[in-house]
């Protein structure tokens, strides 16, 4: 009865052809092997967040309306002073020392202006960040593009050929993203 419909409509049955078959282990290593990578090159890193949590400001109830705004101002210049040298040398999950690096210093006059604010300030604020700075709101996740464990992955090369190699296989990647 096939053969009857397939003739009547002439249809032909074709036998598949072997060479232009899917193969599935090759579409696994084209697909496979760059989400991979990808995965392996996104990871998650933590930094300061870019408002300093509440308990990093300091309110005293002898200040007055200016001193106690020339604060606030003074607190958030040191927080970004945390948030853009101090975090490098100290990531997440590390110590604070218990002295301020050199790195952390502000020009007070220059911040505040005329109010008269304690001359210490920096030892303050210093004590004030290290109290602060286990503390989860101090901090935000986000994911950045990361190679580091290649370079290692091949520590018996010279650095300044991994290096080379390093952004040669980076820059192959993004422009196969961006081309995708």
């Amino acid at each position: 009865m096939g053969g009857d419909y397939n003739a009547a409509y002439k249809l032909k049955i074709r036998k598949p052809d072997p060479s232009r078959r899917v193969r599935p282990w090759l579409l696994l290593v084209l697909l496979g092997v760059p989400l991979l990578l990808i995965y392996l090159c996104i990871r998650p890193v933590r930094r300061l967040a870019p408002e300093p949590p509440a308990e990093f400001f300091e309110a005293r109830p002898e200040w007055n309306a200016e001193t106690r705004k020339a604060e606030q101002r003074l607190a958030l210049a040191y927080w970004k002073m945390a948030a853009t040298k101090v975090q490098w040398d100290y990531p997440y999950g590390s110590a604070l020392p218990k002295q301020p690096p050199p790195k952390f210093q502000i020009d007070v006059s220059q911040i505040i202006g005329q109010a008269t604010v304690p001359p210490d300030s920096g030892e303050r604020y210093w004590q004030r960040l290290r109290n602060v700075w286990s503390l989860t709101p101090s901090w935000r996740e986000s994911y950045e593009w990361n190679t580091g464990w290649l370079t290692r992955i091949f520590w018996f090369i010279p650095r300044e050929r991994r290096m080379a190699q390093t952004r040669q296989l980076t820059g192959c990647l993004m422009s196969a993203i961006r081309e995708a």
